[in-house]
């Protein structure tokens, strides 16, 4: 499993020195404060914060130390009111996404506020002279909430946020392995240099000869010990052969080292790639669906943008899933989503077992891959497509809709689920259309919008909701 770790944050929580010789020890009150902040909100993120920054001089040098320990990201909170001019140099030299927490200690204005209570919660007009900065120096690539910091709307909007800047400097250190391309497939097609620049990962084109290396120096012990595992996971087809089922779990075993010794976070694989090398049995559906599972980012025919936002996807929610529109049902007013047999059984239906088919399967052109069969649990859910442009210009194509209790089908031996756009069938993918939607999409349970838009405006792409 890729271990997922807490968003790392920090606190820039501005005031100013004039206040000290009318309030004494109000630095050391407002920084209380400020550590309390940061405890309501350690279940969303680790949370870094030095100290108070009372002058220019501690501004650049705390913001600069949060960039040069590499966080996710910094949140902005005004302790007291501090004249805005002082970061403008802090600022232009910043690299990490920003959230302004327009917040106050106390969140109700009482009858016995006196002058100190009005100093200590003063910092909405600090936010408005502080906000005025950011916008003139930086643009409008930053975030912001007016909220009671107890609140849980104020949590889980900061953990959204937090979420969506760890994903995003995930993706400037990730690297993504692309092993063959389906000819003549254009949506997938991308500049990998500007891929890089805009979004982040580096995209390395990889040899599958390393992937059969490692099958061979896999023990018969830890495949005995693989299948074990995933006869306690799926519910195993009885006419499963036992050739195949161990040269799946050898496989995924293989492509697992590889990744790992690689430093990869995600990988994509075309499958005419395994007949065209020759010394393959079976093309890669259980190791693709099992390492989605551990958190590796996904997409089939040498889909490195899907793969990439899978991965991202990891971040942002958990149990990301690659999936694609296979056809429409007007009848529901949603689309069957499914592809050719990878997928995330994290996403599966809780009230059915997940099944490892014995399937026929021609695609590939080689022996019959077991492949998991599950359709996803019911509810909302969001789906999204990274689309590549012209030079740097990317656009992320989001829908969000319901994934619905629906029928089994069971002809249908692949991961499987009707997805109905609360946008309506015609509406939702007259806008995919026209907005250049690819035909790969990462899926996420729940209404995850605001984290992509979150993202896509940390990474300066166009989002775009159908």
């Amino acid at each position: 499993m890729i271990e997922q770790r807490k968003p790392q944050i920090g606190l820039l929580g501005i005031m100013q020195e004039l206040y000290d010789d009318d309030i004494p020890g109000i630095t050391e009150h407002q920084e209380k404060y400020a550590r309390e902040v940061c405890e309501e909100l350690s279940e969303v993120a680790d949370w870094h914060f030095p100290r108070a920054a009372r002058n220019r001089d501690d501004i650049e040098e705390i913001l600069g130390g949060f960039n040069h320990k590499n966080l996710d990201g910094v949140m902005i909170v005004m302790l007291t009111y501090g004249p805005a001019m002082r970061t403008v140099r802090a600022l232009r030299d910043n690299n990490l996404p920003l959230l302004l927490a327009n917040i106050q200690p106390v969140p109700e204005v009482t009858t016995d506020w006196d002058m100190d209570d009005l100093t200590y919660n003063q910092g909405i007009h600090g936010a408005q002279d502080m906000a005025n900065a950011m916008l003139r120096t930086i643009g409008e690539d930053f975030e912001v909430i007016s909220a009671d910091w107890k609140s849980d709307e104020f949590e889980k909007y900061v953990g959204d946020w937090a979420r969506a800047a760890q994903a995003a400097s995930s993706l400037k250190e990730m690297k993504i392995a692309s092993i063959g391309k389906m000819h003549g497939m254009g949506d997938t097609l991308t500049d990998e240099a500007a891929f890089t620049r805009v979004i982040g990962p580096e995209v390395n084109r990889e040899y599958i000869g390393q992937i059969f290396r490692n099958m061979e120096k896999v023990t018969n012990d830890e495949v005995e010990q693989q299948m074990a595992v995933e006869r306690e996971r799926f519910d195993v087809d009885d006419d499963m052969p036992d050739k195949n089922f161990r040269y799946a779990v050898r496989m995924y075993l293989g492509f697992k080292k590889f990744l790992e010794d690689g430093g990869y976070r995600g990988f994509s694989a075309h499958f005419d790639t395994f007949k065209g090398d020759g010394r393959f049995d079976q093309i890669n559906m259980l190791a693709a669906s099992n390492l989605m599972a551990e958190g590796y980012g996904y997409a089939a025919e040498g889909d490195t943008n899907t793969a990439s936002m899978v991965a991202a996807g990891h971040i942002l929610e958990g149990d990301a899933h690659f999936t694609e529109m296979y056809a429409m049902d007007f009848k529901r007013d949603s689309m069957l989503m499914s592809h050719m047999g990878e997928g995330n059984w994290k996403v599966a239906r809780s009230d059915e077992p997940v099944r490892l088919a014995n399937r026929e399967l021609g695609i590939g052109g080689l022996n019959n891959p077991p492949t998991t069969v599950f359709r996803a649990e019911p509810g909302p859910a969001t789906i999204v497509s990274l689309v590549h442009l012209v030079g740097e210009e990317f656009r992320l194509v989001v829908a969000q809709g319901e994934v619905l209790d629906s029928q089994k089908y069971p002809t249908i031996e692949m991961p499987y689920f009707h997805f109905k756009p609360g946008s309506g069938l015609r509406q939702c993918n007259d806008g995919w259309l026209r907005a250049g939607g690819t035909h790969h999409q990462t899926l996420l349970l729940g209404d995850q919008r605001r984290k992509w838009r979150m993202l896509c405006n940390m990474l300066n792409i166009e989002y775009v909701e159908v």
